[in-house]
């Protein structure tokens, strides 16, 4: 006989046992170069940006309180981000937008008002990318707030899989690079070749038979024109992507800051601005 109760106390006690592991392996926040004490598990993709909640263990990361509060708008607006394409399929899909809709007007309210367009520029914009079918919608992508909310999740990205991949924080003295890539450039199969080149065949999470395939995946490498440069990508279903670079001391940026958003530890926490743009 199935005991639903006994099983969910199981996963439980499992889920328990590997936050404990995480938290012992750390040597502080993973954000803020150990500034801060690591005294929460973050999760790094939030489950909030999977359907139905449905997220497969790992990706678990050690983060001080100030920094796990303090990203987690950028957990809200990567979940929308996530929803927008290919978009609502069933009434459940529904019933999470309307969820997270509302965290976003809680935390980000202006960041609607910029994405918002009038339905006829809407239509337009949707048929330049070839996109006829009337059950999507488009908006604005490319505004400074969006690009403030999306520049620091993908750093977030870059400083999460960094620890991920080697079990080490970025360095205080270290910066984190990123583009990030709108559902146009992914769904229109735009991304960088030399992206693909770089981190090899993405990584897919999994747990039993749930799996993140199609939802999310990611990878790291080393940037082919910069060998000394590790670089980490991510990928949220057609909806958007991300590129992180990551050097351990601030002269050996592979790009000038201004070209790319850059982020030293630390940086999550301060007040959002777009860093392509600003100045």
């Amino acid at each position: 006989m199935y005991d639903c109760e006994t099983t969910e106390m199981g996963e439980a006690k499992k889920k328990q046992q590997r936050h404990r592991r995480v938290m012992q392996a750390a040597n502080g926040c993973i954000y803020c170069a150990g500034r801060r004490r690591a005294e929460q598990v973050d999760h790094m993709p939030p489950r909030m940006m999977f359907r139905l909640g449905q997220r497969p263990k790992g990706l678990e990361f050690p983060s001080c309180g100030p920094c796990n509060q303090g990203t987690s708008r950028l957990d809200v607006a990567a979940s929308f981000m996530a929803r927008t394409f290919p978009g609502i399929a069933t009434s459940a899909d529904s019933a999470e937008w309307d969820k997270v809709m509302s965290e976003v007007h809680r935390v980000a309210p202006d960041l609607l008002r910029e994405m918002w367009i009038p339905p006829h520029e809407m239509r337009q914009a949707m048929w330049s990318e070839g996109i006829f079918d009337r059950n999507f919608a488009a908006f604005r992508a490319d505004g400074p707030i969006m690009g403030a909310y999306m520049q620091a999740f993908a750093a977030k990205i870059g400083f999460a899989l960094h620890y991920e991949a080697t079990g080490n924080f970025v360095p205080p003295e270290g910066r984190v690079q990123v583009r990030w890539f709108t559902s146009s450039e992914v769904y229109g199969g735009r991304l960088p070749p030399s992206l693909f080149a770089s981190i090899g065949t993405p990584r897919i999470m999994q747990q039993g038979k749930i799996t993140s395939q199609g939802n999310f995946e990611y990878g790291w490498g080393t940037y082919l024109e910069s060998p000394d440069v590790p670089l980490y990508y991510a990928r949220v279903r057609e909806a958007f992507a991300a590129a992180a670079f990551v050097v351990l001391d601030e002269g050996s940026l592979p790009f000038p800051e201004g070209e790319l958003a850059t982020f030293a530890p630390g940086d999550l926490v301060m007040p959002l601005s777009d860093r392509i743009t600003a100045g």
